[in-house]
């Protein structure tokens, strides 16, 4: 009997500590008669799985500015919640974690994927990932920008003077397509101005300058664009003059085979640059631009000279001309 008491006793403590009685291993003491016992906690209830647990699928161009939805699809059982992560190439989108996603300009050229996580009571939690789709660049535009070659600067922004040179920039007008230009000066057409640049005249001062654009294609119906007009057209501004432009002059020996040197002299200021150019008797020789000269069988019995031009900004260009060698003997 004191065994019974004592494993009721014992077994009635281990169920209210939640154990299993099933767990009980009696062993009799010798001398005591008391039961010891060995016990197993309760293992927690294996969790189910999702009978049905589809791929989202990703709605919506994939344009910049648009709406991208994910459809998670029909999950059996129904989760309880259902969490959305979106992806850029495969690098986690930053609190974009809603069923639907505006596509940024950041997303051009990239990848765009969802993730999507259920949860149920019970059940284990599962994610499935979506196929990517791809955000394509947006095509160049068929434009007519105007810009200021000779300064770099923005025509529309800031007045081109007389002399610059205006150029338009034209986009992509895509494949086939051939482009004409038409200048245009305050609004009425600048007569043989119809290339992609336009050297600014006199005429000019004053107006506003715009360009149009045409495009062709066989088949395809004539498309064409307006530039901006730029600000007014101002003068050039006055050129200074050299103080001291002299008269060059030619040194060596006018013999077939003996090199000729053209000295420029002392100019002031000192000019940026220095051109050179040899005539043969008033004729200019080809190629023959350089400070020296070797005379040839050609110059036999000519007379030879040369012109210089001194370049400086700021400044207007002067040309020089030499007194002419006697004639060239052999």
């Amino acid at each position: 009997m004191r065994v019974r008491n004592v494993i009721s006793v014992v077994v009635g403590a281990a169920l209210a500590a939640g154990l299993s009685c099933g767990a009980f291993v009696p062993q009799a003491a010798a001398e005591a008669g008391t039961v010891a016992m060995r016990a197993v906690p309760n293992k927690a209830p294996a969790q189910k799985k999702f009978s049905t647990s589809p791929a989202p699928k990703i709605t919506g161009k994939a344009k910049a500015g648009k709406t991208l939805k994910a459809d998670a699809g029909k999950w059996s059982p129904v989760p309880d919640s259902l969490s959305y992560q979106w992806y850029r190439s495969g690098v986690k989108v930053n609190k974009a974690t809603k069923a639907s996603y505006t596509v940024t300009k950041q997303d051009l050229g990239k990848q765009l994927s969802v993730k999507v996580t259920a949860k149920k009571a019970g059940y284990q939690s599962l994610t499935k990932a979506s196929a990517a789709v791809k955000v394509g660049k947006p095509a160049a535009a068929k434009t007519a920008t105007l810009t200021n070659k000779t300064t770099g600067k923005d025509p529309v922004k800031a007045a081109a003077k007389v002399g610059n040179v205006l150029t338009v920039k034209t986009g992509s007008w895509g494949k086939g397509v051939s482009l004409s230009y038409q200048w245009y000066r305050s609004g009425v057409k600048v007569n043989k101005a119809t290339k992609a640049s336009y050297t600014l005249t006199k005429q000019d001062k004053g107006k506003q300058i715009s360009v149009k654009v045409t495009g062709k294609k066989a088949g395809v119906k004539s498309v064409t664009k307006t530039s901006k007009a730029s600000k007014a057209v101002v003068a050039k501004a006055a050129q200074k003059k050299f103080s001291a432009s002299p008269v060059p002059t030619i040194t060596g020996t006018a013999k077939v085979g003996q090199i000729l040197k053209a000295d420029a002299g002392k100019w002031s200021p000192a000019p940026k640059s220095l051109s050179y150019q040899w005539y043969r008797s008033g004729v200019k020789i080809a190629k023959a631009t350089k400070a020296s000269y070797t005379l040839t069988s050609q110059d036999e019995g000519k007379q030879l000279s040369v012109k210089v031009t001194a370049k400086k900004a700021g400044y207007a260009s002067v040309t020089k001309a030499s007194v002419a060698t006697g004639q060239v003997v052999k």
